[in-house]
């Protein structure tokens, strides 16, 4: 899809340096794949799909059962970046034949992954490097035991309070995002009508407020106008702009987030700095 993680985005990019043919799918104003439009590319014979659970800046879901219904049915093979969505919603490999996971992003270590393969029937990889076999030969070298101890650790402390959190998250949430509808008219959610990740919110500011200068005015929030990955870059969001939002509506838009140790009194402080901050930098 068009509204990919950059790591996979630029993997298809090798991949076609390489001599391979790749399709990339827009989606809709909401941020989602349609399935008609999968059916119609995987008319031509593919190898491998690529689908994100969750994306990473706006939080929009894609329906993972039914696209791997329709991988499958066309004999290819599905592959789900779960990155953003491990440890935060329930997960289903029914139909998915390889899946990512990031330590990071369910509280674990940084610098640390899995990647999921399924046995039966199984999926045969060929390994990118050699080396001393390790991990059943996909991948050689010394393992690092402190990180895959915090990953297992991490993944347990997610799966345990993964229901009671994922309700909490939502109500701090959907709070956020009432006190800024209420104090700051002609605010936009992005993605509104599409399932999202319990602490996700990217909203589009009113007519003349730019995101960046909103930032600046409010230091004391953590938010920010895009994905880590491109933090260097003064560009419009990609994945703003396959949603269809043109390069100046996407600059007014905050990506907002509430994760674990979020309480409310920080919902309600973060919401009056903001509106204070974006009616200080409406035009006159």
């Amino acid at each position: 899809m068009a509204t990919e993680h950059k790591c996979v985005l630029g993997s298809v990019r090798d991949l076609e340096r390489e001599g391979f043919e790749a399709v990339v799918l827009g989606v809709d104003g909401e941020g989602r794949v349609d399935p008609q439009a999968l059916r119609e590319a995987l008319k031509v014979p593919t190898l491998l799909v690529s689908v994100m659970a969750a994306n990473n800046e706006t939080g929009v879901l894609q329906d993972i059962p039914q696209l791997a219904a329709i991988v499958k049915e066309r004999g290819a093979l599905m592959h789900v970046d779960l990155a953003q969505m491990a440890g935060k919603m329930p997960v289903s490999l029914r139909d998915v034949d390889l899946a990512s996971v990031s330590a990071h992003k369910m509280y674990g270590p940084k610098g640390i992954g899995a990647l999921y393969v399924r046995r039966k029937p199984r999926v045969r990889l060929e390994p990118l490097f050699s080396g001393g076999g390790q991990e059943r030969g996909l991948r050689s070298g010394t393992l690092p035991t402190p990180l895959i101890v915090g990953f297992g650790e991490a993944a347990d402390l997610a799966a345990s309070a993964m229901g009671d959190e994922a309700a909490r998250q939502v109500f701090l949430r959907d709070d956020l995002w009432a006190q800024l509808r209420e104090g700051l008219p002609g605010i936009v959610l992005n993605g509104a009508g599409a399932p999202r990740l319990a602490g996700a919110l990217n909203v589009c500011l009113p007519d003349g407020v730019r995101a960046l200068d909103v930032l600046e005015a409010c230091p004391d929030v953590a938010a920010s106008t895009g994905s880590a990955c491109t933090a260097a870059e003064i560009a419009p969001s990609y994945v703003l702009t396959a949603m269809g939002l043109s390069a100046e509506k996407a600059s007014r838009c905050l990506r907002l987030s509430v994760g674990r140790s979020t309480s409310k009194a920080d919902i309600d402080r973060a919401a009056s700095l903001l509106i204070a901050a974006a009616r200080a930098c409406q035009p006159n």
